[in-house]
């Protein structure tokens, strides 16, 4: 532990007097933090242009808040860096084939938060400030769009003016027509099919038409026709609804590829294109709060950007040493080295960092949060993740990921309080979309019981779901009926037993598989209903103890009509008739000389057996049974094997019982590597059955689960 701290030691020295720690030094200078109601800007481009920008982008803000009902409150803290110039901004480009490309701007959505990198000495500054910022919009209200349609919303916002009192949207853009009145353009197909690792997307020469192409087409399909201004949005929903762009677009637009690259070459021809106005009051930004940044805080900053866009970039790790060099109490770049170093598997020198990062900078959430973070990932620490979390939620309250973490450590903790209810319900407030959220919170309101909550959760959340999702979902909430109803079977509370089955049959048909979930319900409520013939057995048996042999009689020839004849209960009613039907018979005296025969089971034998059977100690059973088959013989012996038999299936039903909620339970924590090693250790002794179908349902279950 030592070397490695004084190794890290020796390596912040050796960085900060390098001629790179000079080199990072001279960038780091001159830089200023500007805070306005909704955004952080960090800008070496001057006071007045970073204003600017600042008072442009909460004017775009204002108006899609008032003329739209598009989500504008991030659940992450979102920064935007303003670079002077090309020069300044190159080093912390994202890069393309390892090369920086290029762009003059850029956004990248991280758990943590949103990062906006622009160009200030761009001929439009604002425009690509616009551009990226609409990148933020599209990723905070979980749209799943292509990225033709994408950049092409990017592009016509990005035009976006306020001239008073009224707002304009979708002016044409010079560049893009000239572009394209001058150029031939791409095949429509091609660019539907554009990713962002197509050449297409990040080549300097070719990335131009792709602008130009993908902004036309998106202002002809919101501007230029009413149908297909409709049809988009058929579109937008079937992508948001998981079918694939190819068939969605086929779908809504019910048209081919060529014919909509017709109509967009003549819209394109007309003298004027359209453009959105409308009435709205903007009032211009009136908070504006500007500060000098250090040069270790600036370095921070930076390297967070390029942590941003990859764990690969080498650059993120110079420069948070170098700011922890500079600024030995700047927690946030210790705990920003912490995560390079956890990301190396340096998990001693990690925590170190992290340790020193909480001393420094105890009421920064970012820096409990990854703190807290690496807790919960360190093993057997989920109480001390649990306090770092909450401190950080009660510094942060709208810092979503804090949430998220802390309602995973309740979950993997076992925990079923409303405290854990709250994190999990927080978090999914904040984060409505993210399935994972989601299901994080359907675990916990199963694990606690609180089933219409849960299925509340899945008609809302899971509305719009691809269907496997909604399915699994579904499955959960029924498995979790039966595994309650087994359990509630050991408590003899048959009447709740049956009550749960029937909430589980009654929504079986949601789970994509009604055949299997029948099949379970059917095996448990059979127990159910064995368990309680079995108790009125006991019953009939006592009838006919007392000498009331017709009550007797009567009471164990209608339960043996209502059981299966299979059953535990069915065995002993044809017991208890066959010792009724023996009632009267003379006894037979044995001479001397004669063979003794083995003495049959006698009542007080029986009522051994039936006391076992009736506290369900089947083990003890068994043995009972076993020492009973060494004196008797004939058709004795043979109800002792049979019930033997029936004894031993009872045995092996409860272990598959116990082995089975164990794996169920498992799965419903997220557990899948144990409960797929409990289902196949069950498998390998279980016989093709019932059984065996519903435990190999639940392995598979379990392994796509591990797999996704």
């Amino acid at each position: 532990m030592f070397r490695k701290l004084s190794a890290l030691v020796f390596a912040l020295t050796v960085v900060a007097q390098s001629a790179v720690g000079a080199d990072l030094a001279k960038r780091a200078s001159g830089w200023i933090e500007v805070k306005t109601a909704n955004f952080t800007f960090f800008s070496n481009a001057g006071k007045g242009a970073t204003k600017r920008f600042a008072v442009d982008l909460e004017e775009l803000r204002a108006a899609l808040a008032e003329l739209t009902d598009y989500q504008l409150q991030g659940p992450v803290p979102t920064s935007i860096y303003v670079f002077r110039n090309d020069r300044s901004f190159t080093p912390y480009k994202n890069l393309y084939k390892g090369e920086p490309a290029a762009v003059s701007g850029y956004f990248v959505g991280r758990r943590y938060g949103n990062f906006i990198a622009v160009d200030g000495s761009a001929r439009d500054g604002s425009a690509i400030v616009f551009h990226e910022y609409v990148h933020w919009v599209v990723a905070t209200n979980d749209w799943r769009l292509p990225l033709w349609f994408e950049e092409g919303l990017a592009e016509f916002y990005q035009s976006f003016q306020v001239v008073g009192d009224t707002v304009y949207l979708g002016l044409p853009v010079p560049q893009h027509l000239a572009y394209l009145h001058g150029s031939t353009p791409i095949p429509l197909t091609e660019l539907l099919n554009v990713t962002r690792e197509s050449p297409l997307y990040n080549e300097e020469q070719r990335k131009g038409a792709f602008y130009a192409q993908s902004w036309a087409l998106v202002h002809y399909l919101l501007l230029g026709d009413t149908t297909r201004r409709q049809e988009l949005g058929r579109y937008l929903e079937m992508l948001h609804q998981g079918k694939p762009e190819s068939v969605a677009f086929d779908d809504a637009f019910g048209t081919d590829h060529e014919t909509l690259a017709g109509e967009l070459r003549m819209y394109l021809k007309r003298d004027r294109l359209p453009y959105g106005t409308t009435r709205a009051e903007i009032l211009p930004a009136s908070v504006l709060d500007v500060r000098s940044m250090s040069v270790a805080e600036t370095l921070y900053r930076l390297g967070e950007l390029l942590l941003s866009q990859s764990s690969d970039r080498p650059e993120a790790v110079e420069h948070f040493a170098s700011a922890l060099q500079t600024d030995p109490d700047l927690g946030g770049a210790a705990a920003a080295l912490a995560v390079t170093a956890e990301m190396r598997g340096d998990a001693d020198t990690a925590r170190a960092l992290y340790q020193r990062a909480v001393r420094t900078a105890p009421d920064d959430p970012l820096v409990l949060l990854r703190w807290g973070e690496f807790l919960f990932r360190s093993e057997g620490e989920l109480d001390a993740a649990a306090a770092e979390l909450e401190r950080c939620v009660a510094v942060d309250p709208g810092l979503a990921p804090a949430w998220v973490e802390l309602a995973k450590v309740y979950a993997d903790s076992g925990s079923t309080s409303e405290q854990a209810l709250n994190a999990a319900e927080t978090a999914h407030r904040l984060l409505p979309s993210d399935p994972e959220v989601t299901s994080i919170l359907l675990r916990l309101l199963l694990r606690a019981d609180r089933r219409d909550r849960a299925i509340h959760l899945i008609r809302r959340a899971l509305s719009a779901a691809p269907p496997a999702t909604l399915q699994e979902a579904w499955m959960a909430v029924v498995q979790n009926d039966i595994l309650r109803a087994r359990h509630l079977l050991s408590q003899d509370s048959l009447e709740e037993v049956r009550r749960r089955l029937d909430l589980a049959a009654a929504d079986a048909a949601w789970t994509g598989n009604p055949d299997l979930v029948n099949l379970w319900i059917d095996e448990v409520r059979q127990t159910a209903d064995d368990r309680e013939a079995t108790a009125g057995c006991v019953t009939a048996r006592e009838l006919f103890d007392g000498g009331k042999i017709d009550e007797a009689r009567r009471l164990a020839e209608e339960i043996l009509e209502a059981v299966d004849d299979r059953g535990m209960a069915a065995l002993r009613c044809r017991q208890i008739l066959r010792s009724i039907d023996h009632v009267g018979e003379p006894v037979v005296e044995q001479h001397a000389t004669e063979t003794p025969q083995p003495a049959s089971p006698t009542v007080g034998e029986l009522e051994v057996l039936n006391r076992y059977l009736a506290n369900r100690d089947f083990e003890g059973a068994a043995r009972f049974l076993k020492e009973l088959r060494a004196h008797t013989s004939g058709e004795q012996r043979q109800w002792v094997d049979s019930k033997l038999r029936e004894v031993s299936r009872a045995i092996a039903y409860n272990r598959f019982v116990d082995a089975y909620n164990r794996a169920v339970a498992l799965y419903n924590e997220g557990d899948y590597t144990r409960a797929i090693a409990v289902l196949e250790e069950l498998l390998s002794d279980l016989e093709e059955g019932p059984d065996a179908a519903a435990a190999r349902q639940l392995l598979e279950d379990s392994r796509k689960a591990q797999e996704d």
